[in-house]
């Protein structure tokens, strides 16, 4: 099974143990980009787990298209920030966004956020 959004090895933990709490799952072998599952269960209901848990997932048919590497512990990591909406420009976005479980998570969205923010710029 093919996997998304996991970028460190708290949300690779908490995938498996999300799965291996399931009844019908005798083990759950969980990295960063995959999950190899023994048990009695459907594809769809093992999908319908780890979104639970808020990540992504699906039925891994191809691996020509590799997950880029997550961020290594060396990068600085943010702080967590907290805004009123007042403080923000007219131009600007409040975005909710879950699914991330660590500084790891926060620093990767806020660098391809401002990747993104530059290329606007420039665009």
């Amino acid at each position: 099974m093919a996997l998304d959004a996991l970028t460190c090895g708290h949300c690779v933990m908490r995938v498996k143990e999300t799965l291996e709490k399931r009844p019908d799952v005798e083990l759950a072998e969980v990295s960063i980009d995959s999950a190899r599952i023994s048990g009695e269960t459907s594809a769809s209901q093992l999908i319908a787990t780890i979104e639970y848990a808020g990540y992504h997932a699906c039925v891994a048919l191809d691996n020509s298209h590799p997950k880029a590497d997550p961020l290594t512990d060396s990068e600085t990591q943010p702080e967590a920030l907290t805004a009123d909406d007042a403080t923000f420009p007219a131009d600007s976005f409040h975005l909710l966004i879950d699914g991330m479980s660590c500084a790891s998570c926060v620093s990767r969205v806020q660098h391809a956020l401002q990747r993104w923010t530059a290329l606007a710029k420039c665009g």
